[in-house]
């Protein structure tokens, strides 16, 4: 018959508070923290406070990147130029 000794409970214990330990150590580092910090306006650019060079540039730089198409530009450039 399999028997366990005072040694081998003891390691059985300790193994048991490290993880114990770890496993609280790890939820106390990350519960005081937002997981995603609020983002003012959300992801979108605030375009109105900016002046109208600066949009523009913003603008082409979307463009350039592929992340609005040529409709898109030629529609927003006509806007933020009726503007002035």
């Amino acid at each position: 018959m399999f028997r366990i000794g005072i040694p081998e409970l003891l390691f059985i214990c300790g193994i048991i508070l490290f993880l114990a330990f770890i496993t609280w150590a790890m939820a106390r580092r990350t519960s005081g923290r937002p997981k995603n910090p609020p983002v003012s306006g959300g992801a979108i650019i605030d375009v109105v406070d900016k002046s109208a060079t600066s949009r523009l540039k913003e603008l082409n730089r979307l463009l350039e990147s592929n992340l609005i198409t040529q409709a898109e530009y030629d529609e927003k450039k006509a806007e933020i130029i009726k503007q002035l």
